[in-house]
């Protein structure tokens, strides 16, 4: 449900509602524990998995209702249409398989991120305990935050850069140029902003034994305008014909981090999980750059 009222505001280009309706879940999470806490202080954790379940039907009964007006019109439109136009419905029938088929690469691609992002987190606290994962998940939760920043930006404007590459590549490419630029300046900006915030949350509302989150932090925030300029390339997979492309490349880069995770904690301890996510990082944007000049210069033959 709420995928399909995400692309309802898609389709109206209403990124305004689309913004708040991303922001809408996580807020009220957070608003339920933020009360049940007040209220039981004492918890079980089977407790806030209902609490989530709760949200979740609150989000399910907002999507029905803004959905709801949505789908009137769309079916007064095609009844419309039906009424003046000669259609053929066998010539618009969806194949199921094909869907299916088609559909794999976006459902496996989120999966190995959830693998690259989080494995670090598990590693970390099979050979060096919880504690250790703690200390690590603090740092990367600030990381984990700036990482929304472009998630919306992609999405905004996924629509133009696909339109341009199959209509006009010279122009595709100078607005490519131009939203790295941007990306990277509002990645060390965003950076910085991070590194400031997580200083003093760490060293302010944090309890010192989370004070080794900071030497994590300083290594993490690098990752920043890497992955905010990376996100730009990875748009340009997104077109049906480069999908399975990212689908390999994300392959890699979960096969890359879980192996130098898996080699590199045990002996260099926790701040070597910052490291290899940084090389990861950093590995991704130089293969998105790659594939991105060799699928151009194809193209603009």
């Amino acid at each position: 449900m709420f995928e399909l009222t995400t692309i309802r505001f898609k389709l109206y280009n209403d990124y305004l509602h689309y913004s708040l309706w991303n922001l809408i879940p996580n807020l009220i999470r957070l608003i339920l524990l933020y009360f049940y806490f007040l209220i039981s202080p004492k918890y079980e954790i089977y407790e806030i998995a209902l609490i989530y379940s709760f949200s979740a039907l609150i989000i399910t009964l907002l999507g029905i209702y803004i959905l709801r007006k949505f789908y009137i019109n769309l079916y007064k439109l095609y009844s419309d249409y039906i009424k003046k136009n000669t259609f053929n419905a066998s010539n618009n029938i969806i194949n199921i398989k094909d869907v299916f088929y088609k559909g794999i690469p976006y459902s496996i691609i989120p999966f190995l991120f959830l693998i690259y992002y989080q494995s670090d987190v598990y590693i970390i606290k099979f050979y060096l305990g919880n504690d250790a994962a703690a200390i690590y998940n603090i740092a990367f939760i600030f990381l984990a935050v700036s990482f929304l920043i472009p998630n919306s930006i992609q999405k905004i404007i996924i629509q133009r850069i696909h339109n341009l590459f199959y209509n006009d590549l010279n122009e595709y490419l100078k607005l490519q140029i131009y939203n790295t630029l941007f990306m990277l300046l509002l990645g060390f900006i965003i950076m910085l902003i991070i590194f400031i915030l997580g200083y003093f949350i760490i060293l302010n509302l944090l309890d010192k034994n989370y004070f080794q989150s900071i030497a994590i932090l300083k290594i993490l925030i690098l990752c920043v305008p890497i992955h905010f300029a990376s996100k730009i390339f990875d748009v340009s997979l997104q077109v049906s014909k480069f999908i399975k492309n990212k689908l390999y490349i994300l392959l890699f880069a979960a096969i890359l981090n879980l192996t130098l995770n898996i080699v590199f904690i045990p002996k260099y301890g926790v701040i070597s999980a910052a490291y290899t996510t940084l090389f990861t990082e950093l590995s991704l944007l130089l293969i998105f750059i790659s594939l991105f000049t060799k699928n151009y210069i194809k193209y603009s033959k």
